[in-house]
């Protein structure tokens, strides 16, 4: 390791960081020798803040080391058997908060992708409730990925690798399986999502090469919870890929908020509705594969009410305890309606899901254009 390389990290480890500073740390580390930076950025509750980010059990927890009014650093302690002390391992972990939102912080390893997948993720899956993770839509996907050449005067971006998942198999009732890290012939951008669109599928990560001047300037990936990747100058990934991931929640708050029923004046419902603008459910057998995409909710319990002529179903997500009634009652759209208890990140989560399994379609308040 060069000696400025161990030097940085010296610093890194031993003083607190502004938000800048540190942003230009890392591209200091990042161009002098190779390495990357694996980040995801995550909504935070009150709570994180008032336990200081001690967070988790025994098979995974975190301890604030420091923070300063924009960063901090955790301490990760990840251990795969609870009872046994000789499996746990430690990770440093910064976090950066973002200017408009300090709720908002992307945590992130510097050149240790087990800081990463054993880390800030299963940080994230034990504390979900807590860290809540971005779940970008097809279109928010594409925009952020298609605004990054502008944001950052680069001629071009080349796809490298993808992990695509497939939704339901309408013959066989089940998602086919995913493709995990699939090289690409250096595809385009708009190359690659039709390709993704014509079987059906959306990319769970997408790992592009930046090129301005006919030079390659860097190598990024963006996943579709937010997840981001970048070899090289992780301050433009975090300026123009972090930061749009982050504007997302304030996005989903003003349009999924203030829905449960108990919330409201009179318990009166206010659906959402997922408009598809072609009659998809005009035959049967697209209902009963609707029924088995929502059957492979991962995050609660499905109960079927009645599905034939139309759809009737109830979804309980068991991170918080939202639930809702799902309908289909024309060939066109699916009904949402939140019931007593609804919140923000419920109801994303199972529209994510539909979108994920059975098609994207577009979403609005039940009665307006979609």
């Amino acid at each position: 390791m060069p000696p400025l390389v161990k030097e940085l990290l010296n610093r890194l480890n031993s003083r607190r960081f502004e938000r800048d500073a540190l942003l230009e740390a890392l591209d200091t580390a990042l161009g002098i020798a190779p390495g990357f930076v694996h980040a995801a950025t995550v909504l935070t509750t009150p709570l994180v803040e008032r336990e200081q980010w001690r967070l988790g059990g025994r098979r995974c927890r975190s301890t604030l080391i420091w923070q300063t009014s924009d960063a901090l650093k955790l301490e990760i302690k990840s251990r795969h058997d609870p009872a046994d002390p000789d499996t746990e391992q430690k990770y440093s972990i910064f976090g950066i908060r973002h200017e408009s939102r300090p709720d908002v912080v992307t945590l992130l390893s510097f050149s240790d992708r087990a800081g990463f997948s054993d880390g800030i993720r299963r940080l994230i899956r034990f504390n979900r409730r807590d860290l809540i993770v971005a779940s970008l839509s097809d279109k928010r996907f594409r925009a952020i990925l298609e605004a990054f050449p502008t944001a950052e005067t680069l001629d071009e971006l080349l796809v490298k690798r993808a992990s695509v998942k497939l939704r339901v198999d309408p013959a066989q009732g089940r998602r086919p399986p995913g493709f995990s890290s699939v090289a690409w012939p250096e595809s385009t951008l708009q190359q690659a999502f039709q390709w993704v669109w014509d079987n059906n599928g959306w990319f769970v990560t997408l790992a592009f090469t930046a090129f301005r001047a006919n030079r390659e300037v860097g190598r990024f990936s963006l996943g579709r919870r937010g997840e981001v990747f970048a070899t090289q100058r992780f301050s433009s990934a975090f300026r123009s890929l972090c930061v749009p991931v982050a504007m997302t929640f304030e996005q989903d708050e003003r349009f999924f908020g203030h829905r449960a029923r108990r919330e409201l004046q009179f318990r009166e419902t206010r659906p959402l509705v997922i408009d598809y603008g072609r009659g998809v459910f005009a035959e049967r057998e697209s209902v009963r594969q609707f029924v088995a995409a929502l059957k492979l909710f991962p995050y609660g319990s499905v109960s079927v009410y009645h599905g034939n002529p139309y759809l009737h179903a109830a979804v309980l997500d068991q991170v918080d305890g939202s639930s809702m009634e799902i309908w289909v009652a024309s060939a066109n759209r699916v009904l949402v309606v939140p019931q007593m208890r609804a919140t923000v990140w419920g109801l994303k989560r199972v529209v994510q899901h539909i979108y994920d399994t059975f098609g994207e379609g577009d979403l609005a308040d039940y009665g307006a254009p979609a």
